[in-house]
């Protein structure tokens, strides 16, 4: 059971590719101006709100949350990412005294918010976390667990190591465009 493309610009995206699967098992919350390019496929259970623009050969994972309320995120082509991954545009500052509630006036707390960008064929492996103000180079995986909270270079393999990410080496770009260019004219 997908949704159809009206039923995605009923939702509140403003575009829509061809060849969609996105799950009616998955949720969506005050989209603005989302975009959905051809090919992508949601599974069930994932959630998203807000300012969210993915492109196309796109796959989320079951049980992925995607909140882009404090900032745009823009997922890329060719990107994926497996079961459980979070990004956050906006999160509460942890280490400076605030309070934490939505019930709490702002003055008593501190929200860290940015954009986040997934570049072309950039890959997650389960349970990765995404921060704000953060940018996923091209071609750059992240081992299950990650939390990402600066930017990965282009190509990086990345993994988790206390609260920073390692870098364990870089994929073939090169060979990465090259299957690209070769699927796109395949296509």
């Amino acid at each position: 059971m997908f949704y159809s493309k009206q039923e995605l610009l009923d939702i509140g995206f403003i575009e829509v590719g061809d060849d969609t699967r996105v799950s009616k098992k998955s949720v969506f919350h005050g989209i603005k101006e989302g975009v959905i390019g051809n090919s992508v496929r949601i599974d069930d259970f994932s959630t998203l709100k807000g300012n969210i623009k993915i492109g196309n050969h796109v796959h989320i994972s079951s049980f992925c949350s995607i909140s882009g309320t404090g900032g745009e995120i823009k997922i890329e082509d060719f990107c994926g990412m497996s079961t459980h991954c979070a990004f956050f545009t906006a999160i509460e500052d942890f280490i400076n005294p605030t309070l934490t509630s939505p019930s709490i006036s702002s003055e008593f707390s501190k929200i860290i918010s940015g954009d986040i960008k997934m570049q072309s064929a950039s890959k997650l492996g389960a349970s990765c976390i995404v921060l704000p103000n953060t940018t996923i180079g091209f071609g750059s995986s992240a081992s299950a667990n990650t939390i990402i909270s600066s930017d990965v270079k282009e190509g990086a393999i990345i993994g988790p190591k206390s609260r920073h990410f390692k870098t364990y080496g870089y994929r073939k770009i090169d060979g990465i465009k090259d299957l690209m260019h070769k699927f796109l004219k395949d296509d």
